[in-house]
């Protein structure tokens, strides 16, 4: 270990770390009351290992395991049997093992090599490993990896590992750095670059589009090859080619053979020249399997297969006499083995495999490695507690008659301190401060973070910390210190990034990976107990909320700290580096924290680029919240609480054109964000702006200050959707506000408003101010509908002057005034919506009625008409206040 290997004194803390680490209480019990104090590291699991790890690798790594992985915390378990009954066993254990599966091979190109090497030298592999290329720099820090990789692993079964080690090493020493699939399959191939193949198998490859599978012998082949094994990425294409592959299957003895197929899209398969089972068409994997009587030796295979889009997989595998479902792979004629490195591939035996599997209890194998197909109610190896062991017995005399660690002197050392003390009797006092060091020790956390000043990316493996935002410096490629952690992120937040990593940094090419809760437990808890500091008096707020939100808003944006020039918001790029994302804030960061940060960031964050907004106390923007450092700090924290729902701040997505509202209202006719693509907004000079859907014949948006911005439109192609540019944006349904329902308990219409009887008449711009009145009809009433906004104050209300004329009374015609899961019945006829919508409508209406629909409420206004002029006329404000 990084920190114990150089103390000379025996450590306490370093034996029960080892205790833990070498998985000693798996067979030796220990004290319920010592339990809390040695975190185990589960071995891996051993379930299906047979489709993981190459069966001829599985001998020699019992025989040895520190010759096949110098540093393996396995032990030789069987140093105490010796000669061929050793070898028997051993044989006997790994057919068991071989048994629960099969590995499927796949090849390589050099591109995804090189990709490969790329994503190992930055996601953050070099953390803890070293760099496994012959003249790379060995150092003694390093986790290591296997001696021959190749001989372990094929490319799949190592993918499948590295998309989710936790599946297999539960215990978290190797953390998911959730890698997708792609970039899991190029690491595995640059770690085993030098695989050797033999071929066992020629095949042809097509380029063709193809809905089911077609007579091949008519079509002339784009390549010509062999390959090992059925992989069908023999050519370019991923979609739109097929493949048929030649060989020869070699069987051990006579007997019934059962033959597997899988594929996406189409295969079938041949032997001896006769079809078995055919999977064609278009498809996700589909499985058949046929069985037959087969003689031993040499039978011709042939296997056809086509791939029309999306995934490409091909699966052959075979049982029968003496052994389980295996890839077929194994059973082919290899032409020539004088260039693979692989080892022999067992085949296995289903009586030793039995034999196998009564060893695998009873030796001691079921003690530390889970095996779903061992039954666990059968005797199991057991060994003395740990409170019976003397310091110089068993694993730690270095004799023959217990299973043999790799332990140094050091290490002896310290575990003879640890059994000392676990005999004692006493409980290490460990503070909260101690807990956190050892966890972080024992997960590796200081290899990528700095807390109190330890750890941190070691110098040799600095350079591989890398990001491609350089003008942001050592804060964009070095992963955060966690000194004071706890005072900075929440708890929740902390909880989820350890459960389940973290992006929020996309910048920084080394990753946070997923260690699970279940390994690190309550540390979050811990950090918030040794570093939260005491809180500041909570603020007054001197301003409405709304008030508040809107100079957040604006201190943000480009009119004011321009933290959006550093900074993301959600999709939105920032204008200069691109910093962790605002809306993102709030969630992850306390709210004391934070408003101590951002007043002077190199207090807390040493070294860090981010200037204060608020130099030496000096308020820049004097008119926004009555220039009050406190304010305008709590109005920036308020606008990020709403995250990506928030507006977004002005200056982002370039090329600004914003359209300006003086003494006449101004229209704008485009696609806009949430009132579709016939979208007509106003921007009136009471600084109120609205956006009338002409597909929908409603309302859908209403906002407060700036009007909107045209860059998107009126430059390029002008395509996509426009968010207005104002605050205070409120969302209301895009329906049609009327209809004519049978009854009160009638169903609100759905579908498309032209089908139920509306048409769209265009608008008309009236008065001094040219404010538009839009024009439809619905069943023969002819309706305006003039939204007009209050002249009065920062936030003025938006009446919705409605005016319906119709040759005939209707009848039960409603007015639908909203319609919310959160609506209750307001004073004066009012209704309120949540804690941010007051609705009133007067007129010619009744009065309201509050209904359910789902989960929501409807608040129905039925019509009443009245005769002006040979007419029927109903005349009705809806008032939104928000």
């Amino acid at each position: 270990n990084r920190f114990f290997s150089e103390s000379e004194e025996a450590s306490v803390d370093a034996g029960l770390l080892l205790l833990g680490e070498l998985n000693c209480t798996s067979c030796h019990a220990i004290p319920d009351e010592l339990k809390d104090q040695i975190s185990v590291k589960a071995a891996p699991d051993l379930s299906s290992i047979g489709g993981r790890v190459r069966s001829g690798y599985l001998a020699g790594f019992i025989t040895s395991p520190q010759s096949h992985k110098p540093g393996t915390t396995m032990p030789d378990v069987m140093q105490d049997v010796g000669g061929k009954s050793r070898e028997e066993r051993i044989n006997h254990i790994a057919h068991f093992l071989a048994s629960t599966g099969a590995v499927g091979e796949s090849n390589f190109t050099a591109e995804t090599v090189n990709k490969g090497r790329q994503l190992f030298t930055t996601v953050g592999c070099m953390a803890c490993h070293d760099l496994p290329e012959e003249d790379a720099v060995k150092l003694p820090t390093s986790v290591p990896f296997p001696k021959d990789l190749s001989s372990k692993y094929t490319v799949t079964s190592l993918r499948y590992f590295l998309e989710d080690p936790l599946k297999v090493r539960h215990s978290g020493r190797m953390p998911n750095l959730n890698l997708g699939g792609d970039q899991a399959n190029q690491v595995a191939a640059y770690l085993l670059r030098d695989l050797q193949l033999p071929p066992n198998l020629s095949f042809k490859y097509y380029e063709v589009t193809l809905q089911n599978l077609p007579d091949f012998s008519k079509m002339k082949p784009n390549l010509e090859g062999e390959v090992s094994g059925f992989n069908v990425e023999v050519g370019p294409r991923r979609d739109n080619f097929a493949v048929v592959f030649n060989g020869i299957l070699t069987l051990p003895k006579d007997g019934k053979y059962t033959l597997h197929i899988g594929s996406d899209d189409g295969a079938r398969m041949l032997i001896d020249g006769q079809e078995i089972m055919k999977v064609d068409g278009i498809h996700p994997v589909v499985r058949k399997n046929y069985q037959m009587d087969l003689k031993a030796g040499d039978h011709t295979i042939v296997v056809e297969y086509f791939e029309a889009g999306g995934g490409q997989e091909l699966y052959c595998d075979i049982e029968g006499p003496g052994f389980g479902k295996q890839d077929m792979s194994t059973f082919l004629k290899v032409k020539s083995i004088e260039d693979s490195n692989l080892p022999e591939p067992l085949m296995v035996d289903l009586e030793m495999a039995k034999r196998g599997k009564d060893l695998f209890l009873s030796n001691g194998c079921a003690n530390c490695h889970k095996m779903d197909k061992a039954e666990l109610d059968l005797p199991r190896y057991s060994a003395q507690p740990l409170v019976a062991l003397k310091d110089n017995s068993g694993c730690l005399s270095g004799g023959e008659k217990a299973p043999k660690y790799n332990l140094s002197d050091s290490q002896k050392r310290d575990l003879s301190a640890a059994l000392a003390f676990i005999k004692s009797g006493d409980k290490l006092q460990r503070d909260a401060k101690s807990q956190i060091a050892t966890t972080m020790t024992r997960f590796n956390c200081y290899a990528c973070h700095q807390r109190d000043g330890v750890g941190g990316p070691e110098k040799q493996r600095n350079s591989f910390f890398d990001t491609n935002q350089k003008e942001m410096g050592d804060e964009a490629r070095i992963p955060p210190h966690l000194t004071g952690v706890g005072d900075k992120l929440q708890g929740e937040w902390m909880k989820h990034v350890l459960e389940n990593g973290a992006k929020d940094r996309p910048y920084m090419f080394t990753k946070m990976p997923r260690f699970s809760s279940a390994n690190v437990g309550d540390i979050h808890e811990l950090f918030a107990q040794v570093d939260e500091q005491k809180k500041q008096p909570e603020l007054e707020n001197l301003f409405s909320e709304k008030k508040m939100k809107v100079a957040g808003r604006r201190l943000v944006g480009s009119r004011g700290y321009s933290c959006v020039k550093c900074h993301t918001f959600g999709p939105h790029k920032a204008t200069g580096v691109q910093a962790i994302a605002l809306d993102t804030m709030t969630k992850r960061l306390k709210h004391d924290w934070f408003s101590r940060y951002i007043v002077d960031p190199p207090a807390l964050r040493p070294g860090t680029r981010m200037p204060s907004a608020w130099p030496n106390g000096q308020v820049l923007l004097p008119a926004v919240l009555d220039g009050s450092v406190q304010q305008q700090v709590e109005s920036i924290w308020l606008y990020l609480t709403d995250g990506d729902k928030a507006q977004i701040p002005q200056g982002l997505g370039g090329n600004s054109m914003e359209l300006y509202v003086f003494d006449e209202a101004v229209i704008y006719r485009n696609f806009i964000q949430g009132a579709g693509s016939r979208a007509i907004g106003v921007g009136y000079p009471e600084k109120a702006n609205v956006a009338f859907d002409a597909n929908q014949m409603s309302l859908p948006l209403l906002w407060h200050g700036a009007f909107i911005d045209a860059g998107k439109h009126w430059t390029g192609r002008g395509q996509g959707y426009q968010v207005p540019l104002g605050d205070n944006l409120l969302t209301l349904p895009n329906q049609p506000a009327f209809a004519i329902l049978d009854s009160q308990e009638t169903v609100w219409p759905t579908g498309k408003p032209k089908e139920n009887g509306y048409r769209f008449g265009g608008y008309a711009l009236e008065g001094d101010k040219r404010k538009p009145t839009f024009l439809y009809s619905y069943n023969g009433v002819d309706i305006h509908d003039r939204p007009n906004p209050e002249d009065d104050g920062e936030f003025p209300a938006v009446n919705r002057e409605f005016t319906l004329t119709s040759d005939s009374e209707p009848e039960h015609f409603y007015l639908r005034a909203h319609v919310a899961k959160d609506v209750v019945q307001g004073e004066d006829g009012a209704v309120v919506v949540g804690d941010e919508l007051v609705i009133k409508v007067s007129g010619d209406v009744g009065e309201p009625i509050l209904r359910k629909a789902g989960d929501q409420t409807e608040v129905l206004l039925p019509v009443k008409w009245k005769r002006v002029r040979g007419k029927f006329v109903a005349e009705i404000i809806q008032r939104y206040e928000w």
